[in-house]
């Protein structure tokens, strides 16, 4: 059940006043005494009239059983008409009438809510995009694509994987294709065998079949340019095709490797020449073994035909250089890199141009700008730049940046960036600030009036607009928040009053706030459209990768020299070596760990595949997404099958590791979406 979202001012104002005439009992008298002291703390007003209000609510809490009850109602009414004037006469550093975009309102927060930022998961990403390298990457699933030449088609690739709870079996999916996020499930074993049990007696258990034959795969090949194999021939219900590779016999001793070979290929080694037989059974043993995972996709999207998609295991995927790929694509969602513009304004400036002509730091903004960041040399800096440059100086000497959990911010600072006096508009400077999403606006002076409309740019979609005060003796900073239109309200809200005192606080707020407004800024129209066009170019790629993948072929060029004796007498296979593909960013097991390898290998009951850890989690500019989107698809591999460079990272030499980032990736607990009975 969705929780109410917390009430603004004039909301609360307008409930009490409401209500305040519907008084009849003592306890309606308490509740809205309670809910006018609520009302009051949380106007944004000098705290003389603040404590003159809650005195007069005291008062009233003291004398209503012996007054009145129209008293009662009478001295409410005249405390709402006070709450009113004091949201009217709120400060504010905004102009007061927009065209394109929206004020976000203060709200009263329960006394409950978390102010420990760093600690919140920015709501506008799905840490479900994790899922693949935490569920999948190193087990057995397996990889479904769907083949489709007609013209203008959508892609679909899934991943189904099989888990084990306590005694009990689920399958996890992740089914990527014309939609703009990728569509996740974690299904009972119950229900998917309940699946395959209802297909079967409605005589239509044909569609969980695994009919994409390895002859299809061939002429695919073929068709997009692909590898194809040498020869085939067929023998019963069988389809066997054989490539003959020539080789070259060694007498040194092959490296100990672990014991684990692809389980489809039977190397026979004859006279120096080395034959591979990959077999494709279309009998039913090979259907039970993914029977059960093609129903718990069924179970979900009753109307899909699996017959019309390839399946990979998980080494074919590795070996065709999808894994890698899939990996870059479902965590594209969630970016690692960020840049925000930051503008001053000053008293009576009304002008785009006067904003962006602002040149000196004032001791209050560098105060802020300490806070937020920390000040970096231009000049050789190897972390992310956001496009400034590190070489000439043309974007000046010094910027700030900084790291906030996992993620690394770069600020675009104007008054820092050289100001070119013969440029009215400062273009060098907008043609970064204007192509961020959002910018900071750091008020300096108490008669000023940001109007975001005198801004032009098509990217520029939130700002967050700054204003130092002193407060009973204290130092703090007021923040007001304006929206394109069509930009949703995104966490953390903005309490009431909108005034924070301490550092850290503010740091974190502004952190989680940037990112979160990034994120739900990108999701409107002007920045998902592009994004996606790109992304279902991707995914075409990635699928075209697959479908165009020749196991026998593609292993025959990665394993040049076999390991692997069949003994025909003993119908059993001698593995002297061979190395099962690994994982993305596996690395070489240590012959130390033969042992537990070995030990893996009888046992049955683990489902635990001897894949190394993980990588670490690649990373992305969301602000350039559309950018990296382009990148990825632009990768073609010049001699061999994959179109997707996966070793290599968008970006350039700005995305470099940064010696801000010291923060290691958060892996979330998990989140499903369950289907069950």
């Amino acid at each position: 059940m969705e929780v109410a979202p917390s009430p603004t001012v004039q909301e609360c104002c307008e409930w009490v006043s409401d209500n305040v005439l519907a008084l009849e009992t003592d306890d309606d008298v308490a509740i809205e005494l309670d809910s006018l002291s609520i009302l009051v703390n949380a106007l944004d007003a000098p705290m003389e009239i603040i404590q003159q209000l809650q005195q007069q609510i005291h008062d009233l809490k003291k004398i209503q059983k012996t007054t009145l009850l129209d008293d009662v109602i009478k001295s409410a009414q005249e405390i709402c008409n006070e709450c009113r004037k004091c949201i009217t006469a709120a400060p504010s550093f905004i102009h007061s009438c927009f065209i394109d975009f929206n004020l976000e309102l203060p709200r009263i927060l329960p006394v409950t809510h978390p102010t420990n930022y760093s600690s919140m998961w920015p709501d506008q990403m799905d840490p479900r995009a994790y899922w693949f390298r935490q569920y999948f990457v190193g087990k057995p699933y397996i990889t479904l694509i769907e083949r489709d030449d007609t013209l203008g088609y959508h892609p679909i690739i899934i991943s189904v994987v099989k888990e084990r709870i306590d005694s009990k079996f689920r399958y996890r999916i992740i089914s990527r294709g014309k939609q703009i996020h990728s569509q996740r499930y974690v299904v009972q074993e119950t229900i998917a065998k309940e699946t395959e049990s209802n297909l079967e007696l409605l005589g239509q258990g044909y569609f969980l079949d695994n009919n994409f034959s390895l002859l299809n795969q061939h002429d695919y090949s073929k068709s997009k340019g692909g590898v194809g194999g040498e020869g085939g021939k067929k023998t019963g219900n069988t389809t066997t095709t054989t490539t003959t590779i020539t080789t070259t016999t060694t007498t040194s001793q092959p490296r100990r490797r672990p014991l684990r070979s692809i389980s489809s290929a039977i190397i026979n080694k004859n006279n120096g020449t080395a034959t591979i037989t990959t077999t494709t059974t279309n009998s039913s043993n090979q259907n039970l073994e993914t029977r059960l995972l093609r129903a718990a996709i069924r179970s979900i999207c009753s109307d899909i035909d699996l017959r019309l998609f390839r399946e990979l295991s998980a080494e074919a995927t590795i070996l065709s250089g999808l894994e890698k790929g899939i990996l870059r694509y479902d965590e594209m969602e969630i970016p690692k890199f960020y840049k925000f513009g930051v503008l001053s304004v000053k008293n009576g400036q009304t002008t785009e141009e006067a904003w962006f002509a602002n040149s000196n730091v004032s001791e209050s903004l560098e105060r802020f700008l300490n806070i937020i960041g920390r000040p970096i040399e231009l000049e050789g800096y190897k972390g992310y730049t956001a496009g400034l440059d590190t070489k000439s100086g043309e974007s000046g000497k010094f910027s700030y940046a900084t790291s906030w959990r996992d993620y690394e911010i770069m600020f675009h600072v104007a008054p820092l960036m050289p100001c070119r006096k013969n440029d009215k508009q400062q273009v060098h400077r907008k043609r970064y600030i204007g192509n961020d999403i959002v910018c900071i606006v750091f008020v300096e002076g108490n008669e000023c009036n940001f109007d975001p409309d005198r801004i032009r740019s098509q990217f520029l979609h939130v700002y967050i607009v700054i204003h130092p005060e002193i407060i009973n003796g204290k130092e703090a900073w007021r923040i007001q928040v304006i929206n394109k239109k069509n930009v949703p309200e995104c966490s953390p809200l903005l309490p009431s009053p909108s005034i924070i005192f301490d550092e850290n606080e503010l740091r974190g707020f502004l952190m989680l706030k940037m990112i979160n407004a990034e994120n739900a800024a990108l999701k409107c129209d002007s920045f998902a459209i592009p994004n996606n066009k790109g992304r279902i170019g991707v995914l075409k790629a990635l699928s075209e990768t697959g479908l165009r993948f020749n196991y026998t072929t593609d292993l025959s060029l990665r394993q040049q020299q076999q390991y692997n004796y069949y003994d025909g007498n003993n119908d059993r296979m001698i593995i002297m070596g061979g190395e099962r593909p690994k994982s993305a960013g596996a690395q070489r097991i240590s012959r130390g760990s033969m042992r537990s390898l070995r030990a893996a290998l009888t046992d049955t009951n683990n489902s635990r595949a001897m894949t190394p850890d993980a990588p670490p989690i690649p990373t992305t500019s969301r602000s350039s997404m559309l950018r990296d989107w382009k990148n990825i698809t632009r990768r073609k591999s010049s001699g061999g099958h994959s179109p997707i460079d996966s070793n290599s990272i968008s970006g350039g030499s700005s995305r470099g590791p940064s010696p801000l980032l010291t923060n290691r990736p958060i892996l979330l607990d998990d989140t499903e979406v369950y289907i069950k009975n």
